[in-house]
């Protein structure tokens, strides 16, 4: 854990608090005077930038009561000067007033008229919530702050409070938002009829089992606080939700009478604890999870699972993470019976030239379930590579892969598929992400996905291309 002192240190350091730190105007020198600054009864009055140099020479004398009388003179001449707010904040820290100086650190970033004001604005807004305590409130001032930042070298040193900060708030969020529109939001067929191998039979396929066309939009949470920390462990708790909205395209929606009924939700509690002994290349991870999972269509069921996960450092180039979960599965609706899941994975990552990454990943499950033709065994890998330089304004990454699904003792109205249904999937994606337009260190990241999908029983024949408009952080 990083001491409190080095984040305090490093928040000072961005803050801009001394003389050759301090915004004094667009550009970082003091403006010349334009106006005046209203004074009462005989006081003499003064230019604006006269005012401005008093100010800041009470900062550097430690007189933050006359700082706060000069930029309450200047609000009273003008309520939109920001750094007469910056002032006023710079003040209220310095006497210890946090929540004066973190509302007056606000209004200067409110009413800034440059990157520059922006910045320091948000970084002084940013440290008086930290000396608060509230420290995703620092977190994302910091953000704004690094949005806004004049040069590489005070963006990197931003960067580095957030993760300062980061590493001492027991509280993450983390947040996903996408929209994608399909060619198969419900991945389904790719044609009229089902034409099983090996029978005589050809059975025409309602509406739904059909591909259609429309919008998927999706998005998921994850709160995590953590419980306890020492040098050698983790504890969190932790809190998630998913949620899936479908909205098909006009002539799909009349089809199916508008309602789509392809919606799905997804709510978890769990316990995460993480272990590394100080030394060691291995990392050990034990989670367990309760929730709930379900759909517009019915099938809503109860899960458990557990997981152990092992991150393992081969070489200063090359790691191996694996895991493995169970998952026990209880019907809410009535339905069926209980199901069991198992699943192992594997992804070897290494490290490239010019900051560029490779990965491959080999994943097996096992689904039990109680219902005839539903238990069934997957196979798959997939191989990965990222990027480190971006291409311009874009950094790219993709990714390959491909599963095989056998489902034994499947049947269809009765009639046994000869040798059971058996599934081949393989898709191809890429994930541009746009890192010079962003908001408070989120930018737009475009996932282009195709995927192929053939089986014995054409019901599952089936192809989706689409394009998921995202966020990504950038720290």
């Amino acid at each position: 854990m990083i001491p409190a002192h080095r984040v305090v240190a490093s928040l000072v350091m961005v803050a801009g608090l001394t003389a050759t730190g301090a915004p004094l105007g667009a550009q970082g020198q003091a403006p010349q005077a334009q106006g005046t600054t209203k004074a009462a009864a005989g006081e003499r009055v003064v230019s604006k930038g006269t005012a401005r140099l008093i100010g800041l020479q009470a900062i550097r004398e430690n007189k933050p009561d006359v700082a706060v009388t000069v930029a309450q003179r200047m609000l009273a001449a003008d309520k939109n000067d920001s750094f007469a707010h910056f002032l006023l904040a710079t003040a209220y820290l310095t006497l210890n007033r946090l929540p004066e100086a973190q509302a007056s650190g606000k209004t200067a970033y409110k009413t800034a008229t440059s990157d520059e004001q922006r910045h320091h604005a948000a970084r002084i807004t940013a440290l008086a919530a930290y000396r608060l305590d509230h420290h995703s409130s620092a977190q994302w001032w910091l953000r704004k702050s690094a949005e806004s930042a004049p040069s590489d070298l005070t963006r990197a040193q931003t960067v580095a409070a957030f993760r300062a900060v980061k590493a001492q708030n027991p509280l993450s969020v983390k947040l996903a938002f996408s929209v994608a529109p399909s060619d198969n939001v419900n991945g389904g067929s790719s044609g009229q009829y089902n034409i099983i191998d090996g029978l005589p039979y050809i059975g025409e396929l309602s509406p739904d089992a059909q591909a259609l066309k429309g919008t998927v939009a999706q998005a998921a949470g994850q709160l995590s606080y953590r419980l306890s920390e020492t040098a050698e462990s983790l504890t969190e708790l932790e809190f998630g939700m998913s949620l899936r909205h479908v909205r098909l395209g006009g002539a799909d929606r009349a089809l199916m009478e508008g309602k789509p009924g392809f919606d799905a939700a997804r709510f978890s509690i769990g316990l995460n604890h993480v272990m590394q002994q100080t030394g060691s290349a291995h990392r050990f991870t034990l989670n367990g999870t309760v929730g709930r999972q379900t759909y517009e269509q019915g099938g809503n069921y109860g899960f458990v699972r557990l997981g152990f996960g092992h991150h393992v450092a081969l070489a200063p180039d090359l790691a191996l993470d694996s895991l493995v979960s169970a998952e026990a599965r209880s019907p809410r609706d009535g339905a069926g019976g209980a199901e069991k899941t198992y699943a192992l994975r594997g992804t070897v990552m290494r490290a490239m030239g010019g900051g560029d990454t490779a990965s491959l990943a080999a994943y097996v499950s096992r689904l039990d379930s109680p219902l005839a033709g539903r238990s069934a065994t997957t196979l798959g890998a997939q191989l990965g590579y990222a990027l480190g330089e971006p291409i311009g304004p874009v950094s790219l990454s993709g990714s390959v892969g491909y599963l095989a699904t056998s489902y034994a003792g499947y049947a269809i109205a009765g009639l046994a598929v000869p040798g059971g249904r058996d599934d081949r999937s393989a898709f191809v994606e890429m994930k541009l992400s746009l890192g010079t337009v962003s908001y408070a260190g989120f930018a737009p990241e475009v996932t282009f996905r195709h995927q192929r999908s053939s089986s014995n029983v054409s019901r599952f024949d089936s192809q989706e291309s689409s394009v998921t408009l995202g966020l990504k952080s950038l720290f």
